[in-house]
C-alpha cells in the first residue's frame, strides 16, 4: 500500500509543488499507471534509480518493449531478418530474461501512437 506521504513526496521529486502534470496525464490516459506505482514504490524504498526508471516508463511515449511475465527489457519482437517473432498463442516476442516466447507488451501502445502520417496523436 503507498501512503500519502510516500506519494506527496514522489509529487514534489518528479512534479513539483503541484500535480497539474501528472493529474493531466492521468486524465488524458497518457501514462502507464503499473509503472507510475512502481516509481512511487521505488522512491518511498530509497531505490531512486528505479524510481528514476519507471517513472520515464511510464510515459507512454517513452514506452519500451517489455515482457508481462517479469517485466524484462531484454526481448525481441523482430528476428534478425526484420521478421515478427510469434509462436502464434498471442505471444508476440522473445524475453531473453525468461528464455522463451512471451508476451511483449509495450509495442502496440507505441505503434498505436502514430497514425498514417507518421505524426503522433
Amino acid at each position: 500500500m503507498i501512503k500519502f506521504k510516500d506519494l506527496k513526496a514522489w509529487l514534489e521529486k518528479y512534479d513539483g509543488v503541484g500535480s497539474e502534470k501528472i493529474l493531466n496525464a492521468i486524465v488524458n490516459n497518457q501514462i502507464k499507471k503499473e509503472f507510475m506505482i512502481d516509481s512511487i514504490i521505488s522512491y518511498a524504498q530509497q531505490d531512486y534509480e528505479n524510481a528514476d526508471m519507471f517513472y520515464e516508463q511510464m510515459w507512454i511515449k517513452n514506452q519500451k518493449p517489455y515482457c508481462h511475465e517479469c517485466k524484462s527489457l531484454n526481448v525481441a519482437t523482430h528476428d534478425q531478418s526484420g521478421s515478427p517473432i510469434t509462436d502464434f498463442a498471442n505471444r508476440n516476442g522473445f524475453c531473453f530474461n525468461c528464455n522463451d516466447f512471451a508476451k511483449i507488451l509495450g509495442v502496440s501502445e507505441w505503434q498505436n501512437q502514430i497514425t498514417w502520417s507518421g505524426e503522433s496523436n
